[in-house]
């Protein structure tokens, strides 16, 4: 029973209306999906990340990842800049519940687009426990962990801690042509990178209708690369080096009281993040860069809840406000020698933003159907400086919302259509009026005083239908499609090189559209102990930037086979292919792989082998400017690995 329900979490997972059926455990509220761990089947020893890159948010975004799109949270409270760590070193024995939510408004989201990701962490046994974990992949990675919980009555903690050492062998080459300093030229690099890492969590219950929760976050990286800088064949410049570090602290404070029909929530959150960027380009050309982020944020919230009478199930208001004080900062200082004379480079940028949203959303569930309405309305300033030049200050107000409504038209039947206007909102970097070099791709960025948020429009409809037979057999099929057209498309013009600053730059559009088709399907099919699912996704973009047209079709397949032995072994495979993108200045190659995870449990410990084998290299070519005459070309080869996770519970 519990293997074909391993498939249902990935149809639950890819499409976007389902039913809610008691006997699989996931629930569905309008365009959120609660999904409960226990009852699906998979092998305590997946990592999240494992999960998440069946999702299409993966599958269905070439340009975007999930890091980008989503805010992926630990108990309510947003990881920060900790994503990729946090969805990588998460395994699902720790995670009782997933809700996946895609409604902006709910988390900490300033740009206008997107939603949560939200990973309940299991309650423990009264008293301490706790997990020792060690992770080895073959020749370059050990990741010890330590995790400990303690459970008293109306108090609740859990803390986290690992340190990675990741030792990879070469990990790209790059080939790049410009003119007139740099006529070609190729890179080879090695990479060293450590992580440490820490999280930590209390809740608090005084009395049954008030909690307190507490959570911090932290994450250091430091990185070191060796280049291997040839031209031609022959040494231009014998040793390079690049050497990055960075500090992620984030901690976060939620008190909630339930009153009758009602509950109140208010949330504060507090993340700082200094980091620097250091490359050496043999004796004569450097780079430096350091940064840091100063972030004050919050929300308040407040949900009536209606009493059900006739057919109404369910029905609730909710008002509430997201905003980020005026103590925002971002401070930035850079200096670089091109190595062209006596050229040299010398910033110090600082920002601060105010940012408040109120918002307004309303659920009712009346019969068959089920509907969702929510608006926000976004105020955001940006204020910054350079050294000895005039501040420059910017305000933007914009209004969203989205329309959800859902119907049960037949048992197992199900409709769903939606409506919904976002924005995108340019970052700091792309609206600082000042040219900002960027060492990993060799020429300045300058960003737009004029650049405004892209607006979206959507529209989608999705239907899925399922049976289970009298022997237990389980199928399910999903099909669902959207339009989306943007105004105001975000792009770069390259600009030849100029007098002011020895290189190329690239200048940030904002006069562009692009309309956006994708759809995707979903089959099940599971019988006994075992389960496969295969999804499809494909993604058509049309792009119109400064007049100039760009086309694109990216389509991705994946399948997910499990297998269960018995109570005590689990195998799971996971394989995957994504097809090339090729548009008007760029080419991103296609990318596929197989990953496979056999599992053995005896009471308390837990081995995992695994595997993951690529299929296919990706190369990059990116032109920089209209007439060819600077253009990188990006090699990265995937590596195979194996990987065996040893795990004690006490």
């Amino acid at each position: 029973m519990k293997r074909f329900l391993t498939s249902v979490l990935f149809a639950l997972l890819c499409c976007v209306a389902v039913s809610a059926q008691d006997k699989y455990k996931v629930e569905i509220k309008n365009d959120q999906k609660i999904i409960n761990v226990d009852a699906l089947g998979l092998p305590g020893t997946m990592t999240v990340s494992e999960v998440l890159r069946m999702l299409p948010e993966i599958l269905n975004r070439p340009t975007q990842s999930i890091f980008e799109n989503y805010d992926v949270q630990m108990n309510g409270f947003s990881v920060g800049n900790s994503k990729e760590q946090f969805v990588s070193q998460t395994f699902l024995s720790d995670v009782a519940e997933i809700v996946i939510s895609e409604d902006p408004v709910t988390s900490y989201q300033t740009n206008g687009h997107g939603g949560s990701i939200n990973f309940k962490l299991r309650s423990q046994k009264e008293g301490a426990s706790g997990k020792v974990n060690m992770s080895a992949y073959l020749l370059n990675e050990l990741l010890p962990t330590l995790q400990f919980n303690y459970n008293r009555k109306k108090f609740s903690f859990y803390a986290w801690a690992a340190y990675d050492l990741y030792r990879p062998a070469t990990t790209f080459e790059d080939k790049m042509v410009t003119s007139p300093e740099l006529s070609y030229s190729s890179d080879t690099t090695k990479q060293r990178v450590d992580y440490q890492m820490f999280r930590m969590y209390m809740k608090y219950t005084p009395t049954e209708k008030d909690e307190l929760s507490v959570q911090f976050f932290q994450t250091y990286s430091k990185e070191d690369y060796d280049y291997a800088h040839c031209q031609i064949g022959s040494p231009l410049i014998e040793q390079s080096a690049k050497d990055n570090s960075a500090l992620s602290l984030s901690t976060n404070l939620k008190y909630s009281h339930q009153f009758m029909h009602s509950k109140l929530t208010a949330e504060a959150r507090y993340e700082y993040n200094p980091s620097r960027n250091a490359m050496t380009f043999g004796s004569n050309r450097f780079y430096n860069m350091d940064n840091k982020v100063d972030n004050f944020s919050g929300k308040l919230d407040y949900k009536y809840t209606f009493v059900p009478r006739g057919k109404m199930k369910e029905g609730s208001v909710t008002a509430g406000a997201n905003f980020k004080m005026n103590g925002a900062s971002n401070l930035r200082h850079e200096e670089f020698n091109p190595g062209l004379g006596t050229i040299v480079k010398d910033a110090d940028i600082s920002g601060n933003s105010t940012y408040v949203s109120p918002y307004l959303k309303t659920e009712w569930a009346i019969g068959i159907m089920r509907l969702m309405l929510s608006a926000e309305y976004q105020m955001y300033n940006y204020n910054i400086k350079e050294a000895n030049s005039e501040p420059f200050s910017k305000q933007q107000n914009d209004f969203t919302g989205k329309f959800i409504a859902g119907f049960q038209v037949a048992p197992h039947h199900h409709v769903r259509f939606l409506a919904n206007r976002s924005i995108r909102r340019p970052s700091n970097f792309q609206v600082y009026p000042y040219p900002i070099y960027d060492v990993a791709k060799r020429y300045y960025y300058k960003g737009s005083t004029s650049i405004s948020p892209e607006e979206s429009g959507e529209i989608g409809l999705d239907y899925i239908t399922d049976h289970t037979s009298k022997q237990g057999d389980f199928f399910m099929l999903n099909v669902n499609a959207s339009y989306i057209h943007v105004d105001g498309t975000f792009g770069t013009s390259a600009v030849s090189s100029s007098t002011e600053y020895g290189y190329p730059y690239m200048a940030f559009e904002n006069n562009g559209t692009n309309d956006i088709l994708k759809a995707s399907a979903m089959i099940l099919y599971s019988v006994g102990r075992l389960s496969v699912s295969f999804s499809g996704n494909i993604f058509n973009n049309n792009i119109v930037v400064k007049g100039i047209p760009d086309h694109y079709t990216y389509y991705s397949l994946a399948i997910l086979p499990t297998l269960g032995f018995n109570n005590n072994w689990s195998l799971a495979l996971s394989a995957m292919y994504s097809s090339p993108v090729n548009t008007r200045d760029s080419e991103l190659g296609q990318s596929s792989f197989v990953h496979l995870r056999v599992s053995k449990s005896w009471d308390n410990v837990v081995l995992s082998l695994q595997g993951f084998l690529p299929l296919s290299a990706r190369a990059t070519d990116l032109t920089l400017s209209n007439d060819g005459m600077f253009s990188i070309r990006r090699y990265l080869p995937y590596q195979a690995y194996m990987g065996l996770d040893a795990s004690w519970r006490f």
